[in-house]
């Protein structure tokens, strides 16, 4: 494993704006021929809210980061038409498509919820328009750090994210005058289990002018899946990403977020 194993943690001033969950297959037409009353009549006790629409693909940004990102940060691929089932209180969202099924919410707090979330809506594809495999299973984390929410507003970058991660941010006399600073690396996970792609660097809050900091992260594998493993390789990158992140940041932060210990696996 290339990130170090940490405590899991709870974090009550998180700086997660948005999970996804993204699970692509071979096209099925059948998606598009009519709409899809049966997977709705499965699904509508959680997502009663029903929309047919452009949807957010796990690769797009969420639309509270649209607004403070940098352009190289932003959608990199087109939206793709389909169906958006949408929780009552209008923070989870399924997106269906006749290639891939997703979920996203911006109200995270345990993986354990998010995983039975997913479970209804998984479920429900397989009965409904059984995929023959998966070609692509992504979990993505997207973290958005504001020093104004945690009293840090006057704590230069170089003592909240490590060194490795920080770059010129880190030298004491550059650092505090840089405007612009982004990144994408790209890690092969071990264990056969893909690669994490993370995009970070400085990201402007457009309604305060705050610099924030992006860290997000998106775990992904990209070959044949069959049906019924994707639960081990999504249990591992939620492992992952607690891992990654504690790698990203250095401990005053970790502490300015305030975490509480979890028992079990991390994130």
């Amino acid at each position: 494993m290339p990130f170090p194993i940490t405590e899991r943690v709870s974090y009550k001033h998180t700086p997660l704006v948005q999970v996804i969950c993204q699970l692509r297959f071979p096209t099925i037409l059948k998606v598009e021929a009519g709409l899809p009353v049966d997977f709705q009549e499965r699904v509508r006790h959680e997502f009663p809210i029903f929309q047919e629409k452009q949807l957010q693909t796990a690769y797009q940004l969420s639309a509270g980061l649209k607004d403070v990102l940098p352009p190289e940060f932003r959608g990199l691929l087109p939206q793709e038409s389909g169906y958006n089932f949408i929780s009552a209180d209008e923070k989870w969202m399924i997106g269906l498509t006749k290639d891939f099924l997703s979920l996203s919410t911006s109200s995270y707090s345990r993986w354990e919820e998010f995983s039975n979330r997913l479970r209804g809506p998984l479920d429900s594809l397989k009965q409904v328009y059984p995929p023959s495999f998966f070609t692509r299973i992504g979990l993505r984390y997207q973290n958005l750090i504001r020093r104004s929410e945690l009293g840090l507003t006057d704590t230069a970058w170089s003592d909240l994210i490590q060194p490795h991660l920080a770059g010129i941010l880190s030298n004491n006399d550059v650092g505090p005058y840089v405007q612009d600073s982004q990144q994408v690396i790209t890690i092969e996970l071990r264990e056969n289990f893909g690669k994490v792609r993370i995009r970070h660097g400085l990201a402007k809050v457009e309604d305060t002018g705050e610099t924030a900091y992006l860290i997000d992260s998106d775990f992904f594998i990209e070959q044949r899946t069959e049906t019924g493993n994707e639960a081990i390789i999504l249990d591992q990158y939620h492992r992952r990403a607690g891992y990654l992140f504690r790698w990203c940041i250095r401990p005053q932060l970790h502490d300015a977020m305030e975490p509480t210990s979890i028992s079990g696996n991390n994130n």
